[in-house]
This record gives C-alpha cells, sequence and structure tokens, in this order.
C-alpha cells in the first residue's frame, strides 16, 4: 500500500512540474468606479437583499415650516433608521419636526436639537446640532418632510442641513 502511495504521489509531482510552466496565472487589473449624482450607482445590501440603502440630504432655511427632503419612489416603502441636522440660526434651533405618511395618514414626529455655542466668526449666529436614531415609515409616492423649530417657534433666521438615512424595500405586486 505504502509502495503504491509513493508511486501516485512521484506521478503527481512529475506532472505537476511538467505542466507548470505552461499554466498562467490571470493577473487582476485595476478597475476605477466613478459615482456621481448623474450617473449614480444603485446599491443593495447583501445580507438583505430586498433592501436599498438610501441618504438624503436638504439645506434648508430655519424659518421653513415644512421642506420637502425626499419623494418615495412608486413600488417601494421607505424606512428611516437616522435624522441629523446641524443649524446655524440667529436663535437657537431646538427641535426638528419629520412627517410622512402611511396609509393615508400623516404622521412623524420631533426630534431633539441641542445648541451648542455661538460661532466665533459671528458671534450672531448659533450653532446647533441633532442625530437621532428612529424608525419611521413612508408609503410609496409620498414626500417625507422635515422642518426645524427655535426657541421662538417656526422663523428662525439662518441655514440648517438635515439628513435622513435608511432603506428602501421594494413592495411586492400582485398578480
Amino acid at each position: 500500500m505504502q509502495t503504491r502511495t509513493k508511486i501516485v504521489m512521484s506521478a503527481a509531482a512529475i506532472a505537476l512540474v511538467v505542466l507548470a510552466p505552461k499554466v498562467r496565472a490571470i493577473t487582476p487589473t485595476l478597475v476605477q468606479v466613478v459615482n456621481n449624482l448623474s450617473q449614480w450607482v444603485p446599491t443593495a445590501s447583501v445580507d438583505e437583499p430586498g433592501r436599498n440603502p438610501i441618504e438624503a440630504t436638504l439645506n434648508i432655511t430655519a424659518d421653513d415650516t415644512s421642506t420637502e427632503i425626499y419623494q418615495v419612489p412608486d413600488g417601494f416603502r421607505l424606512v428611516i433608521k437616522q435624522i441629523s441636522a446641524l443649524c446655524l440660526t440667529q436663535t437657537p434651533v431646538v427641535s426638528g419636526v419629520i412627517l410622512t405618511t402611511v396609509g393615508g395618514t400623516r404622521y412623524g414626529g420631533p426630534f431633539a436639537m441641542c445648541p451648542t455655542a455661538k460661532m466665533q466668526s459671528d458671534p450672531t449666529l448659533q450653532e446647533s446640532v441633532g442625530s437621532i436614531p428612529v424608525e419611521y415609515f413612508a408609503d410609496p409616492g409620498t414626500r417625507v418632510l422635515l422642518g426645524m423649530i427655535s426657541v421662538n417657534g417656526f422663523g428662525a433666521t439662518g441655514a440648517c442641513q438635515a439628513t435622513i438615512a435608511g432603506y428602501l424595500v421594494a413592495l411586492v405586486q400582485p398578480n
């Protein structure tokens, strides 16, 4: 038995030595992917194939009572998992408001903003920040609205940048 194993192993080693120079390795090539707003690359979660991650950012004036940040595409439901905002205003922004539509009913709620410090470059401006994990939903074709509330209510003078992050879930169409 040991002799047979030695013969087979020797034959395999000789075949490897003879054939090895004829085998070519595949050379890796570099690929450069460029994503821009006009030609974006759709992404999908490998672990959850029905989910398509999204992030939407909006620059708004702080005196807007509500501004559309995202329009949910037909055939999808939006799940919002994070809201973040940064405001530079004359009066501190203490809260933000998000509004969505589910089942024909508007719903949503406030999220806290924290006034931090006056800007050193312009002491008339107050910085306010906020970021919170949430779980909000929005139906296909509906608009997601955001608004900012200062200590004086709606109508602060300044600007905010708000971002929502989450994912789209493809809805199954009945046959």
